[in-house]
């Protein structure tokens, strides 16, 4: 294998190529304002190469971004040239502050498939909005690919350590990292956790190439395990890396196998590995819908073949359907718990704190009695209340009432309409025993005769993570 695919950019040449996308203001935002490609500037000529991936004739670039950029670029290994001029060799894109690399998709064929690099997809999303935003130690960034986890969460980490058995993956992250300027971001080969052997994380994140395919052609995709072995791999070993109270974050794909259905697989997995875990599952697909999402075929004779392997090949393993998963670690001394819920309807931006106030809710409902009723709570900022009413003698009536959350996990939760107006007292100012006095007094009844109901309500609310302890 060639180096132009192993290893095709210069990391002792990012210096200058940064010196030069800053100096042309190269940023997500100004790259969003390019709304067509003409009148030629150096931002369209950038915008051409790297985003498009369209070419242009080689006067006009070297015009437009100079000769000393464009031999910066050139040395780096940043050109491709093709018909009709030069373009891009990757795609080069500005998002949240941070430089990210990939390869374009016209470079997924021959050689190239199984070392191809990917950019960002929904599950990168789904791993990046579910880590909190906060301060970390060391954080490994497993299953790497060109690094894009690891440079949106740079600026919260002291050291990130980034690992991939893809080397066009590693060498396009050590470039992207030197092109940040992110001297804390190192990228590593590896299989797995071969290269981080006794090592501890205050945080880790793994995209893994989870789909569960019987080929074995594409690091990006495909796992080289049989079946779901690799989510198991990662459920079990993870926790012997992080440090207590350490998080990790990560989506895998479980089957539902031998009659033996994929969340109780998951279950089975976390038993005795140190971690409380918390998993949002997706609606389960059948054998032929998952292979025919993952299988993208040019034809449909190609599709029918892929479509009957995949199938055939499931029903080897005893796969009766597949269920992805988004799944939250931490490392915890004690008894451990695994919570799993399922997807909510709507989701919408950045979830990670949500996912911090569920392990701190867990905590909470496995207080003693003294401890939980002298909690103060609060509700969290993206709880609303929305209310059915209906007239009833002469003035409005609750008919129904829902908590709702308003941003990230937009999950949705039905409360008794009698006792939903004592919610808004939890601001942090008062206790768990204060508001369950005002209630009792409210109803006109003993504060005994609710106290279990409204624990018990209190309790799932903050395991939803919509209530949250103040003090």
């Amino acid at each position: 294998m060639t180096d132009r695919i192993l290893a095709p950019l210069r990391v002792e040449c990012a210096g200058r190529v940064r010196e030069g996308l800053l100096a042309f203001g190269y940023t997500g935002e100004a790259v969003g304002k390019v709304q067509g490609l003409e009148p030629v500037t150096p931002l369209a000529c950038l915008v051409r190469a790297f985003v498009k991936h369209l070419a242009t004739p080689e006067p006009v670039l070297r015009r437009e971004l100079g000769e000393s950029f464009f031999g910066a670029c050139e040395e780096a290994g940043l050109w491709k040239r093709v018909a009709g001029g030069v373009t891009g060799s990757v795609v080069l894109l500005a998002d949240q502050g941070s430089f990210l690399l990939n390869d374009h998709g016209s470079e997924r064929v021959g050689e190239m498939e199984m070392y191809w690099v990917m950019g960002v997809g929904a599950s990168t999303m789904q791993v990046a909005h579910s880590v909190p935003g906060k301060p970390y130690g060391r954080v490994l960034d497993l299953c790497c690919g060109g690094g894009i986890q690891s440079f949106l969460l740079a600026p919260y980490a002291k050291e990130i350590v980034a690992v991939d058995r893809n080397p066009r993956a590693v060498n396009m992250g050590q470039f992207g990292a030197a092109l940040n300027g992110f001297g804390h971001v190192s990228f590593r080969e590896s299989d797995f956790f071969s290269a981080v052997a006794g090592d501890r994380f205050d945080a880790i994140v793994c995209n893994p190439p989870y789909v569960l395919s019987p080929e074995r052609e594409k690091y990006y995709r495909d796992g080289g395990m049989e079946g779901d072995t690799l989510a198991e791999k990662v459920v079990r070993e993870t926790a012997g890396y992080l440090t207590e109270g350490g998080c990790a974050y990560f989506v895998c794909d479980v089957a539902t196998r031998n009659g033996v259905a994929a969340v109780d697989r998951l279950r089975s997995w976390a038993v005795g590995n140190g971690c409380d875990l918390l998993a949002i599952t997706a609606p389960a697909l059948a054998p032929l819908a998952y292979a025919d999402m993952w299988s993208k075929p040019e034809s449909e004779a190609a599709r029918a073949e892929i479509e009957t392997k995949w199938v055939a090949r499931f029903a080897e393993l005893g796969i009766e359907s597949v269920t992805h998963m988004l799944v939250a670690m931490r490392r915890r001394t004690g008894e451990n718990w695994v919570v799993i819920d399922a997807l909510p309807k709507r989701t919408e931006g950045h979830f990670g704190r949500q996912i911090d106030r569920r392990f701190e809710g867990q905590d909470f409902v496995r207080r003693d009695a003294a401890e939980t009723w002298s909690a103060r709570l609060r509700l969290t900022p993206e709880a609303r209340l929305h209310r059915l009413l209906r007239a009833e003698g002469g003035r409005w009536a609750t008919e129904e009432a829902k908590v709702v959350v308003s941003d990230g996990l937009m999950y949705e939760f039905v409360v008794d309409p009698r006792t939903v107006d004592f919610l808004v007292m939890f601001d942090g100012t008062l206790t768990m025993e204060e508001v369950l006095g005002r209630l009792a007094l409210a109803m006109g009844v003993n504060v005994e005769k609710v106290r279990s109901g409204w624990l018990g309500f209190v309790h799932q609310l903050a395991a939803d993570g919509v209530l949250e302890v103040a003090c």
